[in-house]
């Protein structure tokens, strides 16, 4: 644990990437929505935007820069990299809590505001608009962990087979992704699979799956990290 905490250090150092990108480009598509929407006469029923979804995106990203930027550092700092995963696993999960607690308080904020004075929805999306700080709290940051771990399976491949390593991962997914697609259609399954959206939870869609998910995505993390040189 000590060496795990001493790897959060070195992430936190030279400035949170990690941290600090997804909330900027947040904050950007905050500030342009609130805008459009303060200028224009869209109607209050249509002002609901998907910018929430910019954090969980960038994300992604930011999260695949902590190998490529900060692995070699930590390497070189006489960290193992046993200590560097875990190290970033308690990163993406200080990271998560963050993003629960922030994204529960803006979604108060914005009940509170009636839209930021203006009926915009932009952190109550219409599945979340009845639901209690705990739920909401898991909505928001379960499915951080899982772009975060997503984010650490994509680096740890480029770490170790390169832009060839991504290329094969991107084609994998999408190869994956349209048998699915070609399957559904051909079973005549697509009700099934919008019934299964409509009766479940949505907390186990919002936080359960996901949490399985990155648990997986952590894991493949882990056994593609294993051989991999700084």
């Amino acid at each position: 644990m000590t060496a795990a905490l001493k790897v959060l250090r070195i992430h936190l150092l030279p400035g949170p990437m990690a941290l600090f990108w997804p909330w900027l480009i947040l904050a950007i598509s905050f500030f342009v929505n609130l805008a459009i929407f303060g200028l224009t006469d869209v109607p209050v029923a249509d002002r609901q935007t998907g910018g929430i979804a910019s954090l969980y995106g960038v994300a992604i990203f930011a999260n695949l820069s902590l190998w490529t930027q900060v692995f070699p550092l930590a390497i070189g700092l006489s960290s193992t990299r046993r200590s560097f995963f875990h190290g970033t696993c308690l990163y993406v999960l200080g990271q998560s809590v963050l993003a629960g607690v922030v994204l529960t308080v803006l979604h108060a904020l914005e009940g509170a505001t009636n839209g930021w004075g203006v009926h915009m929805r932009f952190f109550t999306p219409g599945f979340l608009e009845g639901g209690n700080p705990a739920e909401l709290f898991l909505t928001y940051s379960v499915p951080f962990v899982c772009v975060s771990a997503l984010g650490m399976l994509m680096g740890t491949v480029f770490k170790r087979w390169g832009q060839t390593g991504m290329y094969s991962l991107s084609t994998a997914s999408l190869l994956l992704g349209c048998g699915a697609a070609v399957l559904v259609t051909w079973r005549h399954a697509w009700g099934a699979v919008g019934r299964f959206f409509t009766d479940t939870d949505p907390l186990a869609l919002t936080s359960g799956y996901p949490l399985v998910l990155a648990v997986a995505l952590g894991a493949a993390a882990w056994v593609v990290l294993r051989p991999v040189t700084p």
